[in-house]
């Protein structure tokens, strides 16, 4: 079975978007990168650093157990050629382009990896650079999925990464091992959800 149909079966839906977090029952919104307020320029260096290792540490925790990870790549509404230059560009941040893949009718890229790969910290470069003006960047979304466990985590910038899931026994051990990194605007949604 394709992974859209696969998609399809288990969340309802093979196109997430943005705004997981608001668009799901059972989630949590981790804040990735902290406010340094008016802080010089050079801070942005270290929020962008805090928000890869962040984003790295939660997706290792969640993914450590995967087996078949599924990470989707999409350049909305970007033509062919368009999408080339951005694989140019994420090619440019780290990333290998995988030996087996699919184009999505998105212009994406779905392919198999593992949690810990050189991809992983590529892509993740890739989109928290993408707003804070850290070079190179690329402009992609990525949804790095579990269909065994229905989860899937979407880091969207140097702000945040939503994570979803259809159980949320699924997402207890990194809400409560990760819970200090927990969005403070989302806070007491989240807890309500994972208290009951």
């Amino acid at each position: 079975m394709h992974i859209s149909n696969q998609l399809e079966q288990i969340f309802g839906t093979s196109d997430f978007g943005d705004g997981l977090f608001n668009k799901w029952p059972i989630g949590i919104r981790f804040e990735l990168g902290a406010d340094w307020g008016n802080a010089p320029h050079h801070f942005y260096t270290q929020r962008f650093y805090q928000a890869i290792d962040r984003a790295k540490t939660i997706l290792q925790e969640i993914f450590k157990n995967t087996q078949n990870l599924h990470v989707i790549l999409t350049f909305t509404n970007q033509s062919t050629l368009e999408a080339k230059i951005l694989v140019k560009d994420l090619i440019n941040c780290g990333f290998t382009l995988p030996d087996k893949y699919v184009l999505n009718s998105n212009a994406g890229i779905i392919f198999n990896d593992k949690i810990t790969s050189a991809n992983t910290h590529a892509i993740l470069w890739a989109i928290i650079s993408n707003e804070i003006g850290v070079k190179p960047t690329a402009q992609i979304k990525a949804y790095f999925i579990d269909l065994e466990k229905a989860i899937v985590a979407h880091p969207y910038d140097d702000r945040g990464m939503d994570v979803i899931a259809i159980d949320k026994d699924n997402l207890l051990p990194i809400y409560n091992k990760f819970g200090a990194w927990i969005l403070d605007y989302d806070k007491e949604k989240i807890d309500k959800t994972f208290s009951s």
